[in-house]
């Protein structure tokens, strides 16, 4: 068995332990709950080991997972490079040891010890926590090569774009490795950039031209050797065939625009989502917390889950995440 460690993302720790354990089973077939330590410092133990570099690529709300070294058993690193890193639970955390202090332990238990703080072929870390420490193995770090592609970092951005991070975590969220991904209100193109990253097949409509000319222009910014697959078209007319996509994903409006034509508008993109779903797929949907729209989704899908992103004083997003029956 397998005991892990991570550091989750603080600023909304509930997305991120959906969002691990989601890609988790995606792509483990199994099921894992992640257990609280203390602060950010969450654990779980399975005997799966994370050997999938789509799966750590794919991980937003998790900055670290280490494995634990077990009855501090350092053998494994007999005659190659490391490193020691002290990590804490909490900043306030007080300790004494030193990292050189901490990683004469290691050098002492090996025979042939070899330190390279620059380019190791393993990080161990020292964990201090309230309660205990202890030793992991660093197995991963994310690099938060997403922080590219966010709106700011775009040749065109518009005011309340949804992040890049929350359009890849809304995408994870779909719990599939491969597919047609359909964002039907995609404006200028936030989650159909994080999905095409994951090599997943997207797929953009929306009733702007003009947003959709400006999803170009981002596209071939971040993705000069492919095209987008876009279609002019307003979310309440069904223009795709029964059953023949694999995940929905998108941030709907809640404008003036949109207000006016009020729930018939969320009405008709649900009857079409649960239209062109496969069986079992998912719809996952960002709304804003003066949009009526968690009651009509009952109608035709089964909630998985629904979680509260704070913004600011006047406004919060809420990740709702759905399956078709």
């Amino acid at each position: 068995m397998n005991t892990y460690y991570l550091i989750l993302k603080g600023t909304n720790k509930e997305l991120a332990i959906t969002e691990f354990e989601t890609l988790f089973e995606t792509y483990y077939n199994t099921k894992v709950i992640l257990k609280k330590v203390e602060n950010t410092l969450y654990t779980f133990s399975t005997n799966v080991k994370l050997h999938s570099k789509d799966f750590l690529y794919r991980l937003t709300y998790t900055n670290y997972i280490g494995i634990k070294i077990e009855e501090d058993n350092f053998s494994k690193y007999e005659g190659k490079t490391f490193r020691v890193r002290i990590k804490k639970s909490n900043k306030e955390i007080k300790h004494t040891q030193t990292e050189q202090e901490i990683a004469k332990i290691v050098w002492n238990k090996l025979k042939n010890p070899k330190v390279d703080l620059e380019n190791p072929q393993f990080e161990i870390n020292y964990f201090i926590t309230k309660d205990k420490s202890f030793f992991c193995e660093k197995i991963f770090e994310n690099k938060k090569e997403y922080l590219k592609r966010m709106p700011k970092k775009r040749p065109v951005s518009m005011p309340f774009t949804l992040k890049s991070d929350m359009a890849r975590v809304a995408v994870n969220l779909l719990g599939i490795k491969k597919g047609i991904v359909l964002d039907p209100f995609c404006g200028i193109g936030g989650t159909l950039l994080e999905a095409e990253d994951m090599n997943l097949i997207s797929v953009g409509s929306d009733l702007s031209w003009r947003d959709l000319l400006h999803l170009k222009t981002n596209w071939k910014f971040f993705y000069p050797k492919t095209k987008p697959n876009l279609i002019i078209s307003d979310a309440t007319t069904q223009i795709f065939k029964q059953e023949s996509i694999d995940g929905i994903v998108t941030d709907i409006p809640y404008g003036k625009s949109s207000s006016k034509k009020g729930d018939r508008l969320y009405e008709e993109f649900l009857r079409n989502s649960h239209i062109y779903l496969k069986k079992g797929k998912r719809l996952v949907v960002i709304y804003a917390n003066f949009v009526d729209f968690r009651s009509l989704t009952k109608k035709y899908f089964k909630e998985i889950a629904h979680i509260e992103q704070y913004i600011n004083k006047s406004m919060t997003r809420y990740i709702i995440v759905l399956e078709k029956k």
